[in-house]
């Protein structure tokens, strides 16, 4: 990731990225009525995937998502 958080060949696997389909709602701009810590909640995990999808689209990580109930991200950093 572009903050060097892993090293080369390691992996991330973060879970809940979907969030009960609100970081895919907020992305579309189409957030139902939730309370202020669920919105901050997915506002917080809408950052990290985008933050993630750019170090994928810049070529330094390799990702895998997994719609599995709520979400699993595969994040993988490359060997040097």
């Amino acid at each position: 990731m572009s903050a060097n958080l892993l090293a080369p060949g390691g992996m991330l696997v973060c879970d809940n990225v979907l969030y009960r389909g609100l970081v895919a709602q907020l992305d579309a701009g189409d957030m139902p009525e939730v309370s202020a810590k669920t919105s901050a909640n997915a506002s917080a995990l809408n950052d990290f995937v985008t933050r993630v999808r750019q170090d994928k689209d810049a070529g330094r990580v390799r990702t895998l998502m997994m719609p599995v109930r709520d979400g699993i991200l595969a994040i993988a950093m490359p060997n040097a």
